[in-house]
């Protein structure tokens, strides 16, 4: 009996976790009027004016809305929200 070899394919590259709620929270502040260009997904959206007071709570609860749940919130969780991919894995942490 003859032995079947056979090659496993190389897997593919694992997607960015956070594409899919970075895409989302661009369109929601973009929707606010915020520069596109400046919505890098690891600048400080505090820092460099995208978020002020206002648009920090909107943003707030556009986050609690894709967590899918009322959460009590922490203070590292405003600091998590100020860059979109720190906000991304804010919301992946409590999907665990």
């Amino acid at each position: 009996m003859s032995e079947l070899i056979t090659s496993a394919a190389p897997a593919p590259p694992l997607a960015d976790p956070d594409a899919e709620f970075i895409a989302r929270a661009q369109r929601f502040l973009a929707g606010f009027g915020a520069n596109p260009a400046a919505l890098d997904p690891d600048v400080d959206l505090v820092d460099t004016g995208v978020l002020d007071s206002l648009l920090l709570l909107a943003f707030l609860a556009f986050v609690e809305e894709q967590r899918g749940h009322e959460a009590q919130l922490q203070p590292e969780d405003i600091i998590a929200i100020r860059k979109l991919r720190t906000a991304s894995a804010l919301i992946r942490s409590s999907h665990s």
